[in-house]
């Protein structure tokens, strides 16, 4: 082959090699701007208003489960399914009078003066909860929901030195059964609220 034959091929090659290139740039260019339209309008006052049509499905971004200290019908409800909410907020309203009669029918059942307490003090009627508090204290002294129960119940009361104490004595109650669990001989344990159970 000789030099002439060679640049002779070279060129054609060259300027087809450089023809693709260029054709591809300039493709991909096209590519890359999107089509903008632009809307014109007379100006007029009014509120402003821009509409998004889409396809699928709505996702929540934070889902949050909701559950009640105590059980019992609703009698109002301050929220609905997808209302914005913050923390702290009332959502709904227990009717307690299910719990009054539980009360008044068995008055020295610990669990139902527990349970009617906590539900006055979530209601805000914080002297009421503190006498079913105390009276299911006296019942039932070695429970430590009620311990718990009745320090938020004497804080929310304003008596910061009633609730110390009481959480003292939770505390207390928590390392002696802590301690007696720790200890326990053979299949039996002590349980958390002072009576034995068997463990296989």
């Amino acid at each position: 082959m000789t030099k002439k034959t060679v640049v002779t091929i070279t060129i054609p090659v060259f300027l087809i090699i450089v023809a693709v290139a260029a054709m591809a740039a300039l493709r991909v260019r096209r590519s890359l701007t999107t089509n903008t339209e632009y809307f014109t309008q007379i100006i007029e006052e009014g509120p402003l208003q821009k509409v998004i049509n889409a396809t699928g499905s709505v996702q929540t971004v934070v889902t949050v489960p909701v559950g009640s200290q105590v059980s019992g019908q609703v009698q109002e409800l301050f929220a609905d399914f997808n209302s914005v909410v913050k923390r702290g907020q009332l959502l709904a309203k227990l009717d307690p009078r299910n719990l009054e009669a539980a009360v008044a029918n068995k008055p020295n059942y610990p669990s139902s003066q527990l349970s009617l307490g906590k539900l006055y003090l979530l209601d805000g009627q914080t002297a009421e909860a503190l006498t079913c508090l105390e009276k299911a204290l006296a019942l039932n002294p070695r429970d430590p929901a009620v311990y718990a129960a009745l320090a938020s119940a004497y804080r929310k009361a304003g008596d910061t030195e009633k609730a110390q104490a009481t959480l003292a004595k939770l505390a207390e109650l928590n390392h002696a059964q802590a301690e007696k669990i720790r200890t326990g001989t053979g299949e039996t344990k002590a349980s958390y609220g002072g009576t034995a159970s068997q463990h296989p």
